[in-house]
């Protein structure tokens, strides 16, 4: 009698695929629908510009000369081709308008989510826990600024290649076979090569291998059924800790002038201070999340005491010793979550200091992942009885209702810059970036109807130069030249040094006939950015009011200098010429004139 072709074994598999299937596409098609509403959103005021509709290289397409600008410049002080790739593929298939940057936005956290459902089911081979944790995490509102800010691709683009590389460790894990290492390393490498957010992946391997993987049992058997070894499960990270290695090296080289510019803002302990607080920010947005936006540091508030920042800073290592003991035999799940999060937001914690944002919803990204799944593992170990089962899977309903309509509301924040950064003033008053956001974009759209706003700021924070400074933009704009010039004045009686006032100024000074004053004033941004990146400019606007005046030998020499610092600029070529021609110099006049 011949056997069947099939077993109840392979039953059993074939409709636990089919579950994950269904499971799969209707977590994909939910996220999608939530998120649908942003492929109808505008560009907005911050750092769209810069990355995305103002940046050549990326608005041209994909371009041979794009591609090789991409992968050997360091565009936004940032080595991140593949970020940039993306770009100049959505340009390529949508054109330049702001729909198809949104939707390729959405569609990478559908299938964001889809991986991590994926991840946890065949880590665990629990298909309803896996999916809870896939559906609270990608529907949570704090994932609004990651999908809803084009900028935000970075980061979904990078988690992606990072879902993509623990897949295919859980595969190595199974299989150990060397293909699938080469293929972690490889998507790795992609990841930070799209934004360094995921560094610490080695790290976070471990944590895995303490859960759900259970690798640190001595003779414990692995996913395959082997023994596996301690040790070994250090060791075979260090490759990856070489590559994590080169790649922070990297980012800490391109970033030293960003650090260097906060490097007086903050001590050392407040920056470990700040980090501790960020977890326990992070941990209540997870939590309650209300109030969410684009959120600044407040750099002008006194720093908080030492002894604060430290007591922070022992608060986090107690509740972690505290996690330590009580989940390491009782609750490994949560145990697992709560180091990865602390890893995964190493990178972005603000112990290195880069920037205005000591805390953002999109550095929550990855190290919400498991931190998640932790809470949904341990909550599950306590349902004991078929009856706390059923109603912890209703409970499920209105809690998926309530996110989702957070997140919708949330959302709303986004269609547009204004908008945006109306919100981020609304929850951030105090916070003088958060206002000049808001007073910036108006400025774009209504530069007359700005001048309301940035007068109110300056009534909060009169001494500030950046405000008085950004309100002369929207003065000149509004046709107010003189009064542009008394706000660039107040600028530079703050802060004689402050980038780019005193050349706007002598700017000014020059087109309104002011020669002699902006004469002075183009010496003395020399004197205070000899070498900047301005100084050939600075040079050659030096060279143009002294020649306005007949000092054709001295703007002769400022032509010479501004030459000498950017010898390729046409410009500078053909004003040196004509102060030469002045001088009765034609031979080499006309040299410069064939160069121009």
């Amino acid at each position: 009698m011949s056997q069947p072709g099939w077993s109840m074994q392979d039953l059993r598999s074939g409709l636990a695929e089919r579950r994950t299937f269904w499971t799969g596409l209707a977590i994909f098609l939910l996220i999608l629908t939530l998120y649908w509403p942003a492929a109808g959103f505008e560009f907005t005021y911050w750092d769209d510009a810069r990355y995305v509709y103002k940046n050549p290289m990326v608005m041209n397409g994909v371009t041979s000369e794009g591609v090789k600008q991409a992968f050997t410049s360091f565009n936004q002080d940032y080595w991140i081709p593949f970020a940039w790739l993306s770009y100049m593929i959505d340009v390529e298939i949508f054109g330049p308008n702001p729909m198809g940057f949104h939707i390729t936005n959405i569609l990478l956290h559908c299938v964001n989510a889809l991986l991590i459902f994926l991840l946890f089911q065949r880590l665990t081979s629990r298909i309803w826990l896996s999916a809870v944790t896939a559906l609270f995490f990608a529907i949570h509102p704090m994932r609004v600024e990651s999908v809803a800010w084009v900028v935000g691709r970075k980061g979904l683009l990078a988690s992606f290649f990072l879902l993509l590389a623990l897949l295919a460790y859980v595969t190595y894990v199974r299989t150990r076979k060397i293909r699938w290492y080469v293929t972690l390393s490889l998507l790795y490498i992609f990841s930070l090569m799209t934004k360094p957010l995921a560094v610490t992946m080695p790290l976070l391997l471990l944590v895995l291998d303490f859960w759900p993987l259970k690798r640190f049992t001595l003779g414990a058997e692995n996913l395959n059924g082997g023994k596996q070894f301690p040790w070994l499960t250090v060791f075979e990270k260090i490759p990856l800790l070489f590559i994590g290695g080169g790649f922070s090296f990297l980012t800490l080289t391109t970033q030293s002038s960003a650090i260097k510019a906060w490097e007086g803002y903050f001590s050392p302990i407040n920056n470990f201070g700040r980090g501790a607080l960020s977890c326990f920010v992070y941990l209540r947005d997870l939590v309650w999340p209300a109030g969410l936006g684009v959120k600044f540091y407040d750099v002008l508030a006194s720093p908080p005491a030492p002894w604060l920042m430290f007591s922070v800073i022992l608060a986090l290592l107690g509740i972690s010793t505290l996690i330590t003991l009580i989940g390491h035999d009782r609750f490994p799940a949560l145990m697992a979550g709560w180091f990865w999060y602390l890893l995964a937001l190493l990178p972005a914690s603000g112990i290195i200091p880069v920037g205005v944002q000591w805390t953002a919803d999109r550095f929550t990204y990855v190290p919400h992942i498991l931190l998640i799944a932790g809470f949904v593992w341990t909550a599950d170990s306590f349902l004991g009885s078929p009856f706390l089962r059923r109603a912890a899977q209703i409970l499920i309903i209105p809690m998926v209702v309530i996110l989702g309509s957070l997140t919708l509301y949330n959302l709303s924040f986004w269609k547009d810059g204004i908008t945006l950064a109306a919100r981020s003033a609304a929850i951030a008053p105090d916070n003088v970036d958060a206002r000049l956001l808001y007073a910036d974009a108006v400025r774009i759209v209504d530069p007359a109807g700005s001048i309301e706003v940035y007068t109110d700021i300056i009534g909060a924070f009169p001494s500030v130069p950046k405000v008085h400074h950004n309100f002369a933009h929207a003065l000149w704009s509004a046709d107010r030249k003189e009064d542009a010039l008394g706000q660039l004045h107040k600028t530079l009686d703050l802060d004689p040094a402050y980038p780019g006032a005193r050349i706007l100024l002598a700017d000014s000074l020059f087109k309104a006939g002011r020669l002699r004053e902006a004469i002075d004033h183009y010496t003395s941004h020399l004197k205070f950015e000899p070498t900047s990146a301005s100084a050939a400019y600075t040079h050659n606007q030096l060279g143009l009011a002294l020649r306005s005046l007949g000092y054709d030998e001295t703007s002769a020499r400022e032509f010479r200098q501004a030459l000498s610092l950017d010898p390729e600029n046409s410009l500078y070529h053909f004003n040196l010429a004509v102060s030469l021609s002045g001088l009765g110099e034609r031979t080499e006049a006309i040299r410069y004139y064939g160069e121009a």
